[in-house]
């Protein structure tokens, strides 16, 4: 019966302490796994939040440019007549719209639509007032009515999709 106690008091201590140390090991190593998942979420956020920046700058831009009194600033030309210059701004928007194209990546879902319904409505808008006019109108005629009907409407959606994306820009600084 001796000989039981003395096992008993030799391993007790030793399971105890075994199991200590193994709640004590598996305690550090999840600890560690955490820190390298966070250090590595910190230098991702390092790399991507420029990037995010950056396309935040670039849609701003773009939308910039794609209002008519930009579009036509940047495009009209003189002597080219109404269908020409309504070619050439939905021309344009479209290039500056596939060289943005890849934006979306990092903005979200609900920006990424504003800004693509803004597009949409500055291209309807433009074959409307293009709709309207005759095939003798000259360019300026087009960016007379074209600018007329924009600063007439209720809903700038050009605005709009802006502020959706400052607003969520600033949410990330």
């Amino acid at each position: 019966m001796v000989n039981y106690i003395s096992i008993l008091l030799f391993t007790v201590p030793i399971v105890v302490l075994g199991t200590v140390m193994i709640i004590i090991i598996r305690l550090f190593l999840k600890n560690e796994r955490e820190n390298r998942r966070l250090n590595t979420i910190v230098e991702d956020r390092k790399i991507a939040l420029p990037l995010k920046f950056q396309a935040y700058e670039r849609l701003a831009m773009f939308l910039e440019r794609i209002t008519p009194e930009n579009l036509l600033t940047r495009i009209n030309k003189p002597g080219i007549n109404a269908r020409e210059l309504q070619q050439l701004c939905i021309v344009n928007i479209k290039k500056e719209f596939e060289h943005n194209l890849s934006q979306q990546v990092y903005v979200s879902i609900e920006t990424w639509l504003h800004i693509k319904s803004a597009k949409n409505k500055i291209e309807k808008l433009i074959n409307e007032v293009s709709s309207n006019l005759t095939p003798k109108d000259n360019g300026m005629t087009f960016s007379t009515e074209l600018l007329s009907t924009y600063l007439k409407s209720p809903e700038d959606p050009v605005e709009s999709a802006k502020r959706i994306l400052i607003k969520e820009a600033n949410i990330l600084y």
